[in-house]
């Protein structure tokens, strides 16, 4: 994971060198450095969006199972046996 100085860094460098590619003073051996540098900023960030993406993804459904389980644990609590019905949308 990385921190949010890292990402900002990353962003940072990564229209740094947009800027140094565009550059007509800039050699064509430099922009082609200067183009990879950009792709492995820009595979980082992408990386680490995934991550979070996954990470919230994941949070949401383990929210959603606890929920469930307590909904069970209360319905056995009661007695009654008989477990409500989830809601559905209607159509």
């Amino acid at each position: 994971m990385l921190s949010d100085a890292e990402v900002k860094r990353l962003e940072t460098l990564s229209e740094e060198m947009v800027k140094s590619i565009e550059n007509s003073g800039t050699s064509s051996e430099a922009a082609v450095v200067f183009g990879k540098i950009g792709r492995a900023c820009s595979r980082a960030l992408a990386q680490e969006a995934g991550r979070n993406a996954l990470r919230s993804a994941r949070s949401q459904h383990t929210n959603k199972f606890q929920s469930a389980r307590q909904t069970r644990m209360q319905a056995r609590k009661s007695g009654n046996g008989v477990l409500p019905q989830p809601q559905r949308a209607q159509a």
